[in-house]
């Protein structure tokens, strides 16, 4: 592959959806730059077929704020675009990681604690949408 165009915000969703495997990054690159020509952050979140980052960051914002109606409905718009409670777990860990200070460091490590232990119970076959409560 040589010549790919793309953007910085294109970039920075293949390093967000690779979660630091140089496979996935490659892959999921190629898939893109395949698929569309294009590597933007709207053509990787296609590909990569995962939960918009920004609604999730919205969620914590607004667990952080105490506004549980609000994250909530925020969570059930997500999950009517397609996605699953796993899917919405498994991105929200990748948000948490890389909130670069958003979240004082107690905070972060109790939602990093919490979404941990909603993905070991998921991943035992408890994937239901109780779960992201």
């Amino acid at each position: 592959m040589e010549d790919v165009v793309y953007t910085d915000d294109g970039i920075e969703a293949i390093v967000f959806s690779a979660d630091g495997d140089m496979r996935s990054a490659l892959n999921n690159l190629q898939s893109t730059v395949s698929g569309f020509g294009l590597v933007n952050k709207e053509n990787v979140e296609k590909v990569c077929d995962t939960p918009p980052p920004e609604m999730l960051r919205r969620i914590l914002q607004q667990c952080v704020a105490g506004d549980w109606y609000g994250a909530e409905s925020v969570a059930r718009v997500v999950l009517s675009l397609g996605y699953t409670p796993m899917d919405v777990i498994t991105t929200l860990r990748g948000v948490l990681r890389r909130s670069d200070g958003e979240l004082q460091e107690h905070l972060l490590l109790e939602y990093l604690s919490i979404v941990g232990m909603a993905h070991m119970t998921m991943a035992g076959g408890l994937s239901t949408e109780l779960q992201l409560q």
